[in-house]
Protein backbone atom coordinates (compact mmCIF):
# COMPACT_ATOMS: atom_id res chain seq x y z
CA UNK A 1 0.00 0.00 0.00
CA UNK A 2 1.01 3.46 -0.65
CA UNK A 3 1.74 6.53 1.52
CA UNK A 4 -0.42 8.19 0.02
CA UNK A 5 -3.78 5.90 0.51
CA UNK A 6 -2.49 5.93 4.54
CA UNK A 7 -2.38 9.65 4.13
CA UNK A 8 -5.86 10.26 2.27
CA UNK A 9 -7.49 7.35 4.52
CA UNK A 10 -6.21 9.46 7.55
CA UNK A 11 -6.82 13.16 5.99
CA UNK A 12 -10.80 11.79 5.53
CA UNK A 13 -10.99 10.31 9.13
CA UNK A 14 -9.02 13.46 10.93
CA UNK A 15 -12.25 15.23 8.79
CA UNK A 16 -14.80 13.10 9.98
CA UNK A 17 -13.99 13.15 13.50
CA UNK A 18 -13.57 16.81 13.61
CA UNK A 19 -17.30 17.02 12.02
CA UNK A 20 -18.70 14.95 14.57
CA UNK A 21 -16.94 17.10 17.07
CA UNK A 22 -18.15 20.23 15.39
CA UNK A 23 -21.95 18.92 15.41
CA UNK A 24 -22.02 17.90 18.95
CA UNK A 25 -20.52 21.54 20.05
CA UNK A 26 -23.48 23.24 18.27
CA UNK A 27 -25.97 20.57 19.36
CA UNK A 28 -25.09 20.25 23.10
CA UNK A 29 -26.00 23.88 24.30
CA UNK A 30 -28.79 23.46 21.84
CA UNK A 31 -29.91 20.45 23.92
CA UNK A 32 -29.18 22.09 27.35
CA UNK A 33 -31.39 24.79 26.51
CA UNK A 34 -34.32 22.84 25.75
CA UNK A 35 -33.68 20.73 28.94
CA UNK A 36 -34.10 24.40 31.09
CA UNK A 37 -36.66 25.22 29.17
CA UNK A 38 -38.69 22.38 30.07
CA UNK A 39 -37.81 22.54 33.67
CA UNK A 40 -38.59 26.04 33.80
CA UNK A 41 -42.25 25.24 31.59
CA UNK A 42 -43.04 22.21 34.43
CA UNK A 43 -42.36 24.63 37.13
CA UNK A 44 -44.65 27.54 35.33
CA UNK A 45 -47.63 25.10 34.79
CA UNK A 46 -47.17 23.80 38.36
CA UNK A 47 -47.14 27.56 39.36
CA UNK A 48 -50.59 28.23 37.07
CA UNK A 49 -52.28 25.00 38.89
CA UNK A 50 -51.81 26.28 42.40
CA UNK A 51 -53.18 29.73 41.50
CA UNK A 52 -55.83 28.00 39.84
CA UNK A 53 -56.65 26.34 43.16
CA UNK A 54 -56.29 29.26 45.04
CA UNK A 55 -59.06 31.26 42.94
CA UNK A 56 -61.55 28.21 43.21
CA UNK A 57 -60.84 28.61 47.08
CA UNK A 58 -61.55 32.19 46.97
CA UNK A 59 -64.78 32.01 44.54
CA UNK A 60 -66.06 29.34 47.24
CA UNK A 61 -65.21 31.60 50.05
CA UNK A 62 -66.67 34.81 48.46
CA UNK A 63 -69.93 32.14 47.59
CA UNK A 64 -70.16 31.30 51.05
CA UNK A 65 -69.90 34.91 52.25
CA UNK A 66 -72.56 35.78 50.28
CA UNK A 67 -74.90 33.00 51.70
CA UNK A 68 -74.23 31.37 54.91
CA UNK A 69 -74.15 33.93 58.35
CA UNK A 70 -72.31 31.38 60.39
CA UNK A 71 -69.46 31.68 57.69
CA UNK A 72 -68.89 35.78 57.82
CA UNK A 73 -69.41 35.22 61.98
CA UNK A 74 -66.81 32.37 62.44
CA UNK A 75 -64.49 34.24 59.89
CA UNK A 76 -64.68 37.61 61.61
CA UNK A 77 -63.98 35.74 65.14
CA UNK A 78 -61.03 34.43 63.35
CA UNK A 79 -59.48 37.68 62.30
CA UNK A 80 -60.07 39.18 65.59
CA UNK A 81 -63.44 40.93 65.39
CA UNK A 82 -66.03 40.27 68.00
CA UNK A 83 -69.86 41.67 68.46
CA UNK A 84 -70.51 44.94 70.80
CA UNK A 85 -71.86 42.77 73.23
CA UNK A 86 -68.72 40.18 73.87
CA UNK A 87 -66.30 39.93 76.24
CA UNK A 88 -62.33 39.25 74.67
CA UNK A 89 -59.89 37.07 76.62
CA UNK A 90 -56.75 36.75 75.48
CA UNK A 91 -54.61 33.69 77.03
CA UNK A 92 -50.35 33.88 76.10
CA UNK A 93 -49.07 31.41 74.00
CA UNK A 94 -47.13 28.37 75.77
CA UNK A 95 -43.68 28.27 74.33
Amino acid sequence: MSYWVVIYRFAWTLLVVLLLIGVLCIFIPKCNSLHELQRRRTEKEEENALLKHQTVEFIEKQARFETDPEFVERTAHDSGRVKTNETVFKFPEDE
